[in-house]
């Protein structure tokens, strides 16, 4: 059962050097005034939680194969998990969700086409 738990506080420290990375990243990216609309739009969902498995598995699998300094990865990690976000915002639209993350979907606040361009930020930045 020590095992289990100790795999488990890993992970949640993997999780939590991830969030702070993605909290990082919007800030930067928002202090620029090319960026900073866009941004605006893309923290709400980007920072609006989520499960993080892809970022999460990259950098486990990154220390599985003996990897020692996950900020070797983090840029690859972060563009996983915008990569991931812009396809949840493009299948917003088609799926016409609601909500996504237990917030109001970008569509549904913001329209179509300004959700199709944000999603095509995502991938641009990642």
């Amino acid at each position: 059962m020590k095992a289990v738990q100790s795999h488990y506080k890993s992970i949640e420290s993997v999780r939590n050097e991830f969030e702070d990375a993605l909290e990082g990243l919007v800030v930067e990216r928002m202090s620029s005034k090319n960026n900073q609309p866009a941004m605006e739009i893309a923290r709400d969902v980007l920072m609006a939680g989520g499960k993080r498995y892809r970022p999460i598995l990259g950098l486990l699998a990154y220390e599985a194969m003996g990897g020692k300094d996950r900020s070797e990865v983090m840029s690859l990690a972060l563009s996983a998990e915008l990569i991931h976000t812009a396809t949840l915002v493009h299948d917003d639209i088609v799926d016409e969700s609601e909500l996504r993350r237990g917030r109001q979907a970008v569509h549904a606040r913001w329209g179509n086409d300004v959700t199709v361009l944000l999603g095509d930020f995502l991938y641009i930045k990642s």
